[in-house]
C-alpha cells in the first residue's frame, strides 16, 4: 500500500531489509541495497534541519517503518532526525494500517502526528537492533578526520582497529 502513495519512482527509505517491492516504478531502498544520501555523514552526523533539507533535495521524501519486520538500519536512528527521541518533531504518519507505517515530512498534506504506539515500536525495535554498535562519538570523530584530509586523504586507522601500525589514527 504504501507505494500506492508515492508518485512513481518515488524513493521510499525504508528501515527493513524484508520489506522490498517488485512492482514496476515502485522504489523501496535499504541500507542494504542502495547508497542512502550522497551527504550521508552530514545527514547522520549534522543537525535535524540540514539533514531534512539534504534528504528532500535529494527526493528522499518517504521513509516505511513497520513494528512486524527486524530493524536493520544501523546509523539513521542515531541521527538527529531520526532518533527516537526527535523524529516526531520532524516526521508524521502519510499512511498506516496500525503496524506499518509511511511517514513523510510533518506539516505536508495528509498526514497525522506520531502517536505513542508507533514512538513505543519505533523505540523498542532501535534498543532491541544491532544498532547498539553505533557510537556517535566516534563515527563523529571518523567524520571529522575526512572533512580535514580531504585534500589529501590516505588510509588511515579508525578507533577500533587492531592491526593498523603505520597509519594515522583518528583522534
Amino acid at each position: 500500500m504504501p507505494w500506492t502513495i508515492a508518485d512513481e519512482n518515488q524513493r521510499i527509505w525504508s528501515f527493513h531489509i524484508h520489506s522490498y517491492c517488485m512492482l514496476p516504478h515502485c522504489r523501496i531502498e535499504t541500507i542494504f541495497t542502495t547508497r542512502f544520501s550522497g551527504n550521508g555523514l552530514r545527514v547522520i552526523l549534522g543537525d535535524a534541519s540540514e539533514a531534512r533539507a539534504i534528504l528532500k533535495s535529494e527526493g528522499l521524501d518517504y521513509f516505511f517503518y513497520s513494528s512486524e519486520l527486524d530493524f536493520h538500519d544501523y546509523f539513521l536512528p542515531f541521527s538527529s532526525l531520526f532518533s527516537p527521541d526527535n523524529i516526531a518533531n520532524w516526521l508524521a504518519v502519510r499512511w498506516t494500517d496500525g503496524t506499518s507505517y509511511l511517514l513523510t515530512w510533518r506539516g505536508e498534506p495528509g498526514t497525522t502526528p506520531m502517536d505513542d504506539k508507533f514512538l513505543r515500536a519505533y523505540r523498542n525495535s532501535v534498543v532491541t537492533s544491532q544498532a547498539w554498535y553505533f557510537d556517535s562519538p566516534v563515527w563523529k570523530a571518523i567524520s571529522d578526520y575526512i572533512e580535514r584530509h580531504k585534500g589529501h586523504l590516505r588510509p588511515f586507522a579508525p578507533p577500533w582497529c587492531i592491526n593498523c601500525e603505520g597509519l594515522e589514527p583518528v583522534r
